[in-house]
């Protein structure tokens, strides 16, 4: 399929009210958990230390932060 077909399909697509809304849901999801790392980072914050301020399970950071988890 070329560039131009693909698109034209998602031009199509993004008619659809369902379909911009879960693209708008997706892009949410994503920018939030590049958010949470960038932050937890820019603190000089391990995942654990994140995750004892925040009551939570290292784990539980360590899968927002790779979308494992949902928000």
């Amino acid at each position: 399929m070329n560039y131009q077909l693909m698109l034209g399909d998602c031009l199509e697509k993004m008619k659809e009210k369902p379909y911009r809304d879960q693209l708008a849901a997706t892009q949410v999801h994503v920018y939030a958990r590049i958010q949470i790392r960038l932050l937890r980072q820019k603190r000089g914050w391990t995942q654990a230390e994140l995750a004892k301020r925040a009551g939570l399970h290292q784990v539980v950071i360590s899968a927002i932060e790779v979308g494992d988890r949902e928000l």
